[in-house]
């Protein structure tokens, strides 16, 4: 079929770069990602769920941040990004070979960004865009409301922890109301602007050193605490070892803080929402209020 010319781009109908995309080659660190090199300076990478134009927004204001992401040069089909490649390689493939140092060094950097994307505030959660609640932490079969409020948020919360209490699978020796009083996390007065997936396999170096922030589709306004919540939750490598672990802990605390209660909390909620994801039928009063 011959090489992409990049600078005529806008030459090529969408059906004429799907059948290129096609036939490129995979080049994603996970065989469960689709990412597939379609040009020396392109990739294509398909889009992960239905907010796209949220995804689009959260990368444009990132950079406005002067946050190191991936342009989008085009919108295939309503179905693939193409994006500018970055010459570099994943901390979840490189980090056993990051010494202590480059590891604060990077940290560092995620920090900055960090702090940037924290300036951006907003009233209500969601995406940039739809304001809808596409998060792996407020995930059940009723879902909360697009734009939720600080109080619907937690009234979500409160409800998972007081219904695992209930079920007695938690805590089964510590009186109920302790339980859920203790983890459950502070109300915010606002939410910011969180990348909500800061794990290993979306953090690129690139040759010059520089840290690169990829995969924007699950950013939105969130409570703080999400993006630490979001870095101790993905699956480690076997190869990863105990001071890997530890240099992922010291990573995380430097970039983003440390939250503990908050993890214990949102990974007992998520756990209780994903197997009984329909005990939420009726939360009387917290939506119907707002």
């Amino acid at each position: 079929m011959g090489s992409l010319q990049e600078i005529n781009l806008a030459d090529y109908s969408d059906d004429a770069l799907v059948a290129r995309i096609r036939e490129s080659a995979l080049i994603s660190d996970e065989p469960s990602t689709v990412v597939r090199r379609v040009s020396p300076c392109l990739l294509a990478k398909p889009f992960a769920r239905n907010g796209v134009q949220d995804e689009i927004a959260a990368m444009r204001l990132a950079k406005h941040l002067n946050i190191r992401v991936p342009n989008v040069v085009r919108v295939v089909d309503d179905k693939w990004f193409l994006m500018e490649y970055i010459n570099g390689v994943t901390l979840l493939a490189s980090w056993p070979q990051i010494g202590w140092f480059t590891a604060i060094r990077l940290a560092l950097q995620l920090r900055h960004f960090v702090r940037a994307l924290r300036t951006v505030k907003s009233p209500t959660a969601g995406g940039l865009t739809s304001g809808n609640c596409d998060s792996l932490w407020l995930e059940d079969h009723f879902e909360v409301p697009p734009h939720s409020t600080p109080q619907q948020i937690n009234s979500f919360f409160a409800f998972w922890l007081q219904y695992s209490w209930e079920k007695r699978r938690v805590y089964p020796n510590v009186e109920g109301y302790r339980a859920y009083g203790h983890l459950l996390p502070p109300q915010p007065d606002h939410f910011v602007f969180c990348h909500s997936d800061l794990a290993p396999r979306n953090l690129m170096v690139d040759e010059h050193k520089n840290l690169w922030v990829l995969d924007w589709d699950r950013a939105g306004y969130y409570p703080k605490y999400f993006e630490y919540v979001s870095m101790q939750n993905f699956f480690r490598p076997t190869h990863w070892g105990l001071f890997d672990r530890l240099k992922w802990w010291l990573f995380s605390w430097i970039s983003v803080g440390i939250y503990e209660r908050e993890r214990m909390a949102l990974e007992l909620v998520r756990g209780r929402a994903l197997s009984d994801s329909y005990a939420r039928c009726v939360l009387p009063g917290i939506w119907e209020s707002h």
